[in-house]
């Protein structure tokens, strides 16, 4: 057995995996449209998912939200090597002034599917979320996205 998809003239034809990863990234862009609420980390896990899964390098993205923790936007702000990215906060604080977020997850992904925060991932949180405090901006979750999702909020990581 296997997957299909309907096409316009009325056929099934087997869905190739480049077909089912083209719909997963339509449906986590619609998940995370302007305007919809992220009301738990299950839904912000699985979005983000769909949006980062793929990539051969390391990226590092932010989920930007007003005071409803309705999304004003998602954005991928920095592109790195196969293991590792550069995070520049100056950047991240800018992108939230220029959206007039006041909450934020922000997420990265391990191409090598490694699913576990490394130090230096908590140490970052940490800091981002103390200079997000300065501004006024709540750092909700971090997530991490590889062979699966997973969130620090929901591992109880300290942050």
């Amino acid at each position: 057995m296997g997957l299909f998809i309907k096409e316009s003239n009325g056929t099934y034809v087997k869905a190739t995996t480049a077909t089912v990863l083209k719909e997963a990234q339509r449906v986590a862009g619609y998940a995370l449209r302007s305007g919809a609420a992220i009301t738990s980390s299950a839904i912000s896990r699985m979005a983000i998912s769909a949006k980062l899964s793929g990539f051969q390098n390391e990226v590092f993205a932010c989920l930007f939200l007003d005071t409803q923790h309705k999304i004003i936007t998602f954005e991928i702000l920095f592109e790195g090597t196969i293991n590792t990215t550069k995070v520049y906060p100056r950047i991240l604080v800018k992108k939230v002034l220029e959206y007039n977020a006041t909450a934020v997850i922000i997420a990265h992904n391990h191409p090598s599917g490694v699913m576990k925060f490394s130090p230096s991932d908590i140490t970052l949180t940490k800091e981002l979320k103390e200079l997000m405090g300065l501004i006024d901006v709540v750092l909700l979750d971090h997530i991490l996205v590889g062979e699966t999702t997973e969130s620090m909020m929901d591992l109880g990581i300290a942050i």
